[in-house]
């Protein structure tokens, strides 16, 4: 299993929530709050976090806000429901220097016609490290996080490779079946060392895109490192061609994208992650797909979905993950 973990989770396991402050608010649960996102990236970069809420007192609107450094951020897109949580994805731009720092993440809860307001707040924290970098454009941001997808279908990305011959034959024989053109990005290494299974993908035609050679987080390298990871890395065969940075390290740093741009490829990260890497159940990959959870944003229309080719329970997942993405009404990739 190539991918580490950069997800880290703030709340009230951390002991870190502020109680809820009610402005004659009347009585009721104090909803927690938590903060989701990577653990670490590049100084001065931005990166995407979800803040949660534990439940929305009945009668009150939910509104969410995000800072760190006590600069604040931007919290975008469609709210999601989750048994009785509700999540929202959000932006930060890291301070541009090394060090810790504290996300705060916000839940404010408001009742119309009612001169009542109170909030909930939960932290987590992120660590600056490897080459600073300015941050991407708010514009070139909401491109990279859906691979640049201008259709509305929902693309589904298969990273790093490590599978064996019966779980890839099981994820291209379902993909078949159902007429849908996945996007395979293997590391280069992987890729030099399986031809006849890299053969198996390009014949059954589906896309390929970049995943560097040997799988490093970009955010620590030098730009001459960087480069030589994406030359050495799979030529993709998008239109446009597309590096998706490991771990999300970077993805939406400027140094990163113009690195990426000088050998003709667009940094492409994504809109909803499966975890499968972690070998969580069929079950949970579908859940996550389809309606979201603390960490993730559901999929939708135009969204990009991250799966990993080694995940355990992915070839068992994606049956019902298609089934389910078009039942909700959404389109796929088509393979022909």
């Amino acid at each position: 299993m190539r991918r580490c973990i950069r997800t880290l989770i703030a709340g009230a396991a951390a002991g870190l929530l502020v109680p809820v402050v009610a402005l004659s608010a009347p009585a009721q649960a104090a909803p927690s709050v938590r903060v989701t996102g990577p653990g670490y990236d590049s100084p001065g970069s931005t990166v995407a976090v979800v803040v949660t809420t534990s439940s929305r007192p009945s009668g009150y609107a939910l509104s969410f806000r995000v800072s760190v450094g006590g600069v604040a951020g931007v919290c975008n897109g469609g709210q999601w429901k989750h048994g009785t949580a509700w999540s929202q994805r959000c932006w930060v731009t890291l301070p541009a220097r090394t060090g810790t720092w504290s996300i705060s993440g916000r839940a404010i809860f408001t009742r119309s016609g009612y001169a009542t307001q109170y909030s909930a707040y939960g932290y987590k924290s992120i660590a600056t490290k490897g080459y600073a970098s300015a941050p991407v454009s708010a514009a070139t941001r909401d491109s990279i996080e859906r691979c640049w997808n201008t259709s509305s279908r929902v693309q589904l990305t298969f990273d790093d490779g490590n599978v064996g011959w019966t779980n890839l034959n099981s994820m291209l024989a379902t993909l078949k079946a159902y007429n849908v053109r996945g996007r395979f990005l293997p590391t280069g290494e992987w890729a030099a060392a399986n031809p006849s299974k890299m053969a198996a993908i390009r014949n059954a035609g589906h896309l390929l895109g970049n995943h560097t050679y040997s799988h490093p987080a970009l955010s620590s390298l030098s730009s001459s490192s960087v480069r030589w990871q994406i030359s050495h890395g799979v030529g993709a065969t998008s239109s446009p061609k597309l590096i998706r940075p490991p771990y999300g390290a970077g993805a939406y740093s400027q140094r990163v994208t113009t690195d990426a741009a000088a050998l003709g490829y667009r940094v492409c990260h994504w809109t909803t992650d499966t975890s499968d890497y972690a070998g969580v159940s069929a079950t949970t990959i579908i859940n996550k797909v389809l309606y979201g959870d603390a960490v993730t944003a559901p999929a939708r229309a135009g969204g990009v979905v991250l799966m990993h080719m080694s995940g355990a329970n992915t070839p068992s997942a994606l049956p019902g993950l298609i089934r389910g993405l078009r039942a909700k009404g959404l389109s796929l990739e088509p393979l022909r």
